[in-house]
Parts: C-alpha cells; sequence; structure tokens
C-alpha cells in the first residue's frame, strides 16, 4: 500500500474542492448582481448551501478514491483520508469567512461551519465502518475488457497474469495514458469525466510503474480505465489499453 501516493492524490484533491467552491461562489455572485441580490440573505444561504454540497461531492470523490486504490478502510488508510477531509472543509470554511466578512450574517455563516463539520465527521465515520453514503462498500467485479475489433463486444480476460509480457509492455501503458490524458479528447471532457478518468488512469499508472505490479489490482483498475474512457468518448485510449491488458493476461 503506497501511502505516499494516496496523501499526494488526496492533497489534491482538496485544492480541487476549494477551486470547485470558488468557481460556484463566482456563478452565484454573478446571478445575484443581475438581479440586484448581491448582499441579500437568501444569496447568503445560497452560497452556505453551495459550500456543504462542494464538501461533500468531493470528500465523496475523495472516499471513493482512497478506496479504489487501497481496498482497505482499517485505521491508516482512514487517517490519511481523515486528513484530506479535514483540509478540505478548512479550505472551504476559510473561504467561505473571507467573502462573508464585509457584509456577511453571522448565522448563515456559523451554520455552515456547523455543517461542514457534522458532514465531515459523518463521512469519516461512514468510512471506517466501511460504507460510502448509505451504501456499502465492495470490490469492484472482475474484469471485462472491450475488443478493439468489435465494437461493444466484452472479452473475459484471463486470470493469470504473464509477468514476462509485463516486462515488455508496461513501458506502453504508461504511454499511452500518458498520451491520452495530454490529448485534445481528454481536454475538451467534462470537468466530472475528467477527474474520473484520471483518478483511474493514476491508479493503472501506479501497477504499470511497478517491477513486480499487483496483478489483481492492475486489472481491476485497467477495466475501469476501459470501460469509463469508452462510456465518456475515448476510444482510442479504451481501445489501446483494452489490447494491452489482454497481452498481459492471455500472454
Amino acid at each position: 500500500m503506497d501511502l505516499e501516493y494516496l496523501g499526494r492524490r488526496l492533497n489534491a484533491k482538496s485544492y480541487e474542492a476549494l477551486e470547485a467552491f470558488q468557481l460556484e461562489v463566482a456563478r452565484i455572485t454573478r446571478e445575484s448582481v443581475g438581479t440586484g441580490n448581491l448582499n441579500s440573505s437568501r444569496t447568503q444561504l445560497i452560497i452556505g448551501d453551495a459550500a456543504v454540497d462542494t464538501f461533500t461531492k468531493h470528500a465523496l470523490d475523495a472516499a471513493q478514491f482512497t478506496y479504489n486504490l487501497t481496498e482497505n478502510h482499517g485505521d491508516h488508510v482512514t487517517a490519511a483520508l481523515k486528513f484530506c477531509m479535514g483540509r478540505m472543509a478548512d479550505m472551504i470554511r476559510q473561504e467561505l469567512e473571507s467573502g462573508f466578512r464585509s457584509a456577511g450574517d453571522p448565522g448563515v455563516l456559523n451554520r455552515t461551519r456547523d455543517r461542514l463539520a457534522q458532514k465531515n465527521e459523518q463521512l469519516i465515520d461512514d468510512y471506517a465502518h466501511g460504507m460510502m453514503g448509505s451504501t456499502k462498500m465492495k470490490k469492484d467485479g472482475s474484469i471485462n475488457i472491450i475488443q478493439n475489433n468489435s465494437p461493444g463486444a466484452v472479452q473475459q480476460v484471463g486470470s493469470n497474469f504473464n509477468q514476462s509480457v509485463f516486462n515488455q509492455t508496461h513501458h506502453s501503458l504508461v504511454q499511452e495514458i500518458d498520451k491520452a490524458l495530454a490529448s485534445p479528447e481528454f481536454k475538451a471532457l467534462g470537468a466530472e469525466d475528467q477527474l474520473e478518468v484520471h483518478d483511474l488512469a493514476d491508479a493503472v499508472k501506479l501497477e504499470a510503474e511497478k517491477s513486480q505490479p499487483d496483478a489483481g489490482k492492475l486489472k481491476r483498475w485497467g477495466d475501469k480505465l476501459v470501460k469509463t474512457s469508452a462510456d465518456v468518448g475515448l476510444k482510442v485510449l479504451s481501445s489501446t489499453i483494452a489490447a494491452l491488458l489482454l497481452k498481459i493476461y492471455t500472454g
């Protein structure tokens, strides 16, 4: 388990949450200026709701990424996630306080602080007990690969990991992922699709860059990357990764 990598990715997710909240505040502010309600209590309540909603969305994303990567909700992993969520909540709270400093309603601010703290505690408690919201966390199922020569068809990848083939192809696997993430097609995706593909790509690369990867994780995250990239329209990435994985697991 690479806790240093997990920590780096969770740290990045804290900043992504802050940026998302800043964008949402800018949108709400533009709309309120247009209606003459910039400093109204209603606008402040909307911003407070946006703070909690943004935190919840990105905290759940961080929790899902953590479980995808580690398949673990023990003390060490939960502690890393707890640090991330706490920092994420603090950054959003500080941004909220900065915006409310000149004309904000103290009551709205205090209620939003309390809601952020309560949501943070709830999500961490859920994760520590193996829950993601109201759903029990589960391992992903076995891998299905979309065949390059038959769009929509699937083939079950064998469970026999071939180390020799992996040694010959793992650099290509990393290079194809990096090329796809730098492509115009990837950059044209929506923010949520980019985030999902990037997280899966990072998980695959983490294993592919090792001399002796965890064969089960490489197969699971490879499958998810193939399926998700196909779903969002990155057909070249999907078919290329599928072909490489078929070689690695069928020899």
